[in-house]
């Protein structure tokens, strides 16, 4: 004995009365645009390197000064001081 699966559909009465229903879209206001957010130029990433260069060496320079006693990143903050004040 074999089943048979049957579709079931919706009234069509009942599909008009969804589609009457729905409210009449209401009129949209034009979009402002958001500000985005500022890229990194390409002149900001050359400074950026060019300023951890420069703490870079100047890092070594105090640490060679001090005979490599201390651990390397109390010479690197010590040349970001410097390298603010100056």
């Amino acid at each position: 004995m074999a089943i048979e699966k049957t579709k079931t559909e919706k009234p069509a009465a009942a599909v008009k009365k969804t589609a009457a229903t729905k409210k009449p879209a209401a009129a949209k206001k034009p979009a402002t645009k958001a500000a985005s957010p500022r890229k990194k130029t390409a002149s900001a990433t050359v400074n950026n390197q060019v300023s951890y260069e420069a703490i870079q060496h100047a890092a070594y320079l105090i640490a060679e000064k001090d005979g490599f006693v201390k651990d390397a990143i109390s010479y690197w903050l010590e040349a970001e001081a410097q390298a603010k004040t100056a």
